[in-house]
């Protein structure tokens, strides 16, 4: 069992600059053969605002012979003034993410699952969507790129032909409910093949929108291979089956988005 107890004044990384936001955190940790778990508590406030924001995160992570298990929710709750000039504005966020793993050579399965709370009215002043870090992957389509994103009719430098005006979904994991099973084969020892399936659901539907809460699913195929125990190349392949929230759209100059979106990936990674 060990503590840890914070103070951190932040800044912006610029000499004698300073965001005048002071953060204090306390961390909780327990660690055994089998069982890992971790309380942080963290209170952030910004005197010059008058906004402060509580964040209280917990996660556990256990390994059972082939299982091992892993989950952790985090809530962040507070308000106070924005920068933007919004007054008395209130934060009562959550988030939720779970995995367990099987391994049975050469086989594996994964299950991951998860939570980030939405908000169904966007005009009051309470925030309610969570959303996740962005390191965070269920894929390469879905909550990893906006959507849609069209061709722009006139190309530039700026938005390189692309057209952003009417993304509906960003690349972040953010007001869903989700889940994803993955199972894996060993077909040597330094290669290995997988195959995942992703649906997701909006957590909370605008007040204005209705039976649109389908995301849609995502099948993806991955092949990786161990050249060395430094080197390694990862090839992943996906196709994305647009639900509701994209098939029941439609305004002046958008309208039938149900075709598949396919997405190709190809990494390579070298370990110092």
């Amino acid at each position: 069992i060990f503590t840890s107890i914070a103070i951190d004044l932040r800044s912006d990384s610029l000499i004698n600059a300073s965001d005048h936001t002071l953060a204090v955190s306390g961390i909780l940790g327990y660690k055994s053969e089998t069982i890992e778990a971790g309380l942080l508590t963290q209170l952030s406030q910004a005197p010059a605002l008058d906004f402060q924001i509580f964040t209280i995160d917990g996660s556990v992570l256990a390994e059972m012979g082939p299982l091992e298990l892993g989950l952790e929710v985090i809530g962040q709750f507070g308000g106070g003034d924005l920068e933007s000039g919004v007054n008395d504005v209130r934060v009562a966020t959550i988030g939720a993410a779970t995995e367990i793993k099987v391994n049975t050579d050469p086989f594996g399965f994964q299950l991951q699952a998860g939570l980030a709370t939405g908000d169904n009215n966007l005009d009051d002043r309470t925030l309610k969507a969570f959303a996740f870090n962005s390191d965070y992957d269920l894929g390469i389509i879905l909550f990893e790129q906006a959507m849609p994103v069209l061709a722009s009719a006139s190309a530039d430098g700026e938005n390189l032909g692309r057209d952003s005006d009417h993304v509906l979904l960003s690349e972040l994991i953010s007001n869903t409910l989700y889940i994803k099973p993955t199972v894996s084969h060993s077909l040597r020892e330094d290669l290995l093949v997988q195959v995942g399936l992703l649906a997701a659901k909006a957590a909370k539907l605008p007040e204005d929108v209705v039976g649109r809460g389908s995301y849609g699913m995502g099948l993806d195929a991955g092949l990786s291979f161990q050249a060395n125990e430094r080197l390694r190349a990862q090839a992943t392949a996906a196709v994305f089956f647009p639900g509701s929230w994209f098939k029941e759209y439609s305004d002046d100059t958008l309208s039938d988005l149900d075709d598949p979106v396919l997405g190709l990936e190809l990494a390579a990674s070298f370990e110092f």
